[in-house]
């Protein structure tokens, strides 16, 4: 009863925490270049009807189709422009901020249950505490809403993987946020697929893959993108599909097009938008490598997962040409559960109370961020 009154406050007032720091003053500032005065633009003339309804359809960005985005976030921005004064700042930013405490939220939920409830509520203490995360929870950009699809895709296959819940709710949860991810930044958002085939690879049951990704699967997953971009197409003058998925897509990953990097950025720039919780990676790995021998099978797991999600997200994008910091971002519940878990994990094994020197380091980290 003490511990389930425990983990109940430590849950609130993480998630109280996330909502202050995500959520207030959200609106308070014009939107900044060169991302948020576009997405508000492309948004606004969805609201404004300028171009009837087929501008949900095929998005607009000053009176010319626009080409580098599907719709899902504006469609979301819009909807709440409609319900309000039109696309202010708050309305423009409001699906990042939200879909920031909903990784938090699913950063708590797969540590519990993997590691426990300290690894669980120490992560997400830190996802707050990182300067990066912050700033993009509280910007109109995709990434956050990005990574909120596919951290609940992620934690869904865990659930099935674990037997834990509905098998059926699991695989529409999985299959359909795994749709809203395509439909928030296009074929990126099925890399969690890719992370699935590598842990399924690693714990050799590849053959168990038609268990988690059936053939029906493809209409919830691909299928609401696919039906959008075929009518955008269809509405859009000559040259669309050409420029929004050819040109787009490959020359974003094979050429560079777009933010071009050597293949080492992100050795260098994972770390630094990770700070300051990167800085106990070292310590994490010491701290694994001593807890290995004696570590349960479940917990062993738990690590390979991570692995394979914080890895697969690291080697597809330091494959592209063009790289940006924030691409990885719906790998940070990973990154950050592997820096904490381990130093957390002998209390947790021991059913023991946080030391007030962790509680204190985490208080001090967080009120920094804030």
């Amino acid at each position: 009863m003490a511990e389930a009154r425990a983990a109940g406050a430590a849950a609130t007032a993480i998630l109280a925490a996330a909502g202050v720091l995500y959520l207030a003053g959200l609106g308070g500032i014009d939107l900044w270049a060169p991302d948020e005065p576009r997405y508000g633009q492309i948004a606004a003339e969805i609201t404004e009807g300028g171009h009837g309804t087929r501008g949900w359809w095929l998005l607009h960005l000053n009176g010319e189709p626009y080409t580098q985005k599907p719709p899902l976030y504006y469609w979301l921005v819009a909807g709440g422009g409609r319900l309000t004064d039109g696309v202010s700042e708050l309305v423009a930013r409001l699906p990042s901020a939200l879909a920031a405490i909903a990784v938090v939220a699913a950063t708590a939920w797969l540590g519990v249950r993997a590691f426990g409830p300290f690894a669980g509520w120490v992560a997400a203490g830190a996802l707050l505490c990182v300067f990066r995360f912050s700033h993009l929870a509280r910007r109109a950009q995709l990434d956050v809403l990005l990574a909120a699809f596919e951290a609940a895709a992620l934690v869904c296959f865990w659930r099935l993987d674990r037997g834990l819940g509905s098998r059926r709710a699991n695989l529409l949860g999985l299959h359909a946020a795994l749709g809203a991810a395509v439909l928030t930044k296009g074929p990126v958002g099925l890399l969690p697929l890719a992370v699935m085939a590598v842990f399924l690879v690693w714990e050799g049951r590849l053959g168990e893959w038609r268990r988690y990704v059936p053939y029906w699967s493809w209409a919830l997953s691909a299928g609401p993108a696919l039906a959008w971009l075929a009518t955008a197409v269809t509405l859009a003058p000559p040259g669309f599909f050409e420029t929004a998925v050819v040109e787009n897509l490959w020359g974003r990953f094979a050429e560079g097009t777009s933010h071009a990097r050597p293949f080492y950025y992100y050795v260098v720039q994972l770390p630094a938008d990770l700070a300051p919780v990167s800085l106990l990676a070292p310590f994490a790995v010491l701290a694994l490598r001593r807890r290995w021998p004696e570590a349960p099978e479940p917990e062993r797991r738990a690590w390979r997962f991570l692995a394979a999600w914080l890895g697969t997200f690291f080697v597809f994008f330091s494959l592209s040409a063009g790289k940006r910091g924030l691409y990885l971002t719906p790998a940070y519940p990973a990154a950050v559960l592997a820096c904490t878990a381990p130093l957390t994990a002998r209390w947790a094994a021991a059913g023991a109370r946080l030391p007030r020197s962790l509680v204190g380091t985490w208080a001090g980290l967080f009120a920094a961020a804030a």
